[in-house]
């Protein structure tokens, strides 16, 4: 158990990187693959704005991927002004799908034009997961970094606009330092990481009490003391199992997308960016991969789309992107979290979050009493609670903290000291 104390306060003294605001997240978001958009193509209408609409802000960034040798219309099926008509940069996932041998110096340097040519931010995500067997540029760490120092220099030359992102995978996240091209070569370093119901599609085999944030620690504690992190795709499903035996997850998926952008937003001052992933997998044309729906556009009626709404609608999370090679104009920034030490100085009145990992990952409320007295009773995270000065005595006063597990059962009690 965590406390955070939350109030205005000047930004960190880190050395921002291109396109690294200050304080606050980035949100973004993939939705090509959304099946109220995909007959979009051709007509006048802009999903990119609908899908602002539906979920209540403007996204920051919208992705999709490309492909090495293909141009950037085919990456964003010519839907690339769209993205820029609603106000929001630009992130592509660029993947040599043939092999690292396909990056060549004319093929990257083409590309670097049509970035340049569009006069936004870019975040350039190049040959993500490279620390899984399943992508064809793995196994070869000298190779690739070697190319990704080549892409990287085109860009610096060509594309001034472009931020280059290196992004493994969740797992296995043992060997990816060999990976890594050097901190002169990289601007963001981010993550993909997915909450599913089930391991691969298996009902027999729940994963509720995995927590993806231990993968958000191990990248974390490398690098963030030197690059923004970025949390290049998220998701929770509010459906999983193989097609056949398909379950509705979506209190899986409500309560762990509540715990990861909140705790993205409370415990994490360096992640700077976290994009949703939004699509139903069981309409993919591979069947073994029919075991997943991550649609926040599906998951209206279950609540699942409010939720995200209702996180994401919090100052925190930006909608702009700063358009520089760094950050320069971010005005009131919002407010930071501060981890607390079990004891707090108060000099007026004061907001904290709980931050609470536990063996029940459905926590059903958690109480606070002020000086025995109880003054709140929250059953969504952050646990956010305001003490008003004035209900303080003079010195020590207990704010006593008590987590109930799904079951009602008491799982955890500690005491933070506010001195007055």
């Amino acid at each position: 158990m965590e406390f955070y104390e939350v109030k205005s306060s000047p930004a960190p003294n880190v050395i921002l990187q291109k396109y690294e605001p200050a304080v606050g997240a980035y949100i973004g978001a993939f939705i090509a693959a959304e099946q109220k958009y995909k007959s979009s193509y051709g007509n006048n209408t802009n999903d990119f704005q609908d899908f602002n609409a539906v979920t209540g802000k403007n996204h920051a960034i919208f992705f999709d991927y490309g492909s090495i040798g293909s141009t950037l219309t085919n990456s964003f099926m010519r839907k690339e002004s769209k993205i820029i008509e609603a106000g929001a940069a630009l992130h592509v996932a660029y993947e040599p799908n043939r092999g690292l041998q396909e990056v060549t110096d004319s093929a990257i340097r083409s590309y670097a034009q049509e970035l340049a040519a569009l006069k936004v931010p870019i975040f350039l995500r190049y040959a993500s997961e490279m620390n899984g067997k399943w992508v064809p540029w793995h196994g070869n760490p000298a190779d690739y970094i070697k190319k990704w120092r080549m892409v990287h220099d085109i860009m610096e030359q060509v594309a001034p606009n472009v931020a280059m992102v290196w992004s493994p995978s969740e797992m296995p996240l043992g060997g990816i330092d060999s990976y890594y091209p050097g901190d002169a070569y990289v601007d963001w370093v981010g993550i993909s990481i997915y909450n599913a119901q089930f391991e691969n599609g298996d009902a027999s085999k729940p994963t509720d009490r995995r927590n993806a944030l231990e993968a958000v620690d191990y990248i974390y504690n490398k690098y963030a003391s030197r690059k923004p992190i970025m949390i290049s795709e998220y998701a929770a499903s509010h459906q999983a199992g193989y097609n056949t035996h398909k379950q509705d997850t979506s209190q899986f998926a409500k309560m762990k997308m509540t715990y990861f952008y909140e705790s993205i937003k409370t415990k994490y001052p360096r992640v700077k960016c976290i994009q949703w992933y939004s699509r139903n997998n069981y309409t993919l044309q591979d069947a073994s991969k029919n075991r997943v729906n991550y649609s926040l556009l599906e998951g209206q009626s279950t609540g699942v789309l409010d939720t995200y709404k209702k996180i994401i609608s919090h100052e925190y999370f930006l909608s702009t992107v700063v358009n520089g090679p760094e950050v320069k104009n971010q005005v009131n920034l919002p407010q930071q979290s501060r981890k607390l030490n079990r004891t707090l100085q108060v000099t007026g009145d004061t907001t904290l979050r709980l931050w609470v990992k536990s063996y029940d990952p459905y926590i059903s409320k958690i109480f606070y009493k002020l000086n025995n007295e109880k003054i709140a009773s929250l059953a969504e995270a952050p646990y956010e609670l305001s003490i008003p000065k004035a209900k303080l005595k003079p010195g020590k006063n207990t704010l006593e903290v008590t987590v109930f597990d799904s079951q009602g059962r008491v799982a955890k009690k500690e005491i933070l000291l506010l001195q007055h």
